[in-house]
């Protein structure tokens, strides 16, 4: 696993990435600053910054099958704090500072 990626142990172990396209990516999907989606967050917005976490590995990945593993997450015992702290790590990184997701 490269530095720059946060492993996730989903269905699988997946590994999170953020890189400078995917944060632009991000903002062009929300129409909004990065700074201004971490603020805080819908589970729209959560599943958004997850898909385009794990894409980079996955080219298959939807937005839809990232809600599912959002869910087969939760109910196989992990939390959505927990799975949003893990995505804030991986934020950390692309971004190299702490502007992280929000995880309230």
């Amino acid at each position: 696993m490269a530095n720059n990626t946060v492993m996730l142990e989903m269905d699988k172990a997946r590994n999170l990435k953020y890189t400078f396209n995917t944060l632009i990516d991000i903002e062009e999907d929300f129409e909004k600053t990065i700074a201004e989606i971490t603020g805080s967050m819908t589970m729209k917005d959560a599943r958004t910054l997850l898909f385009h976490g794990l894409k980079w590995e996955d080219k298959k990945l939807t937005k839809e099958m990232t809600g599912n593993l959002i869910s087969e997450y939760v109910e196989n015992g992990g939390t959505f704090k927990e799975l949003m702290e893990t995505v804030g790590k991986a934020f950390t990184k692309a971004l190299g500072n702490s502007a992280a997701p929000s995880t309230k």
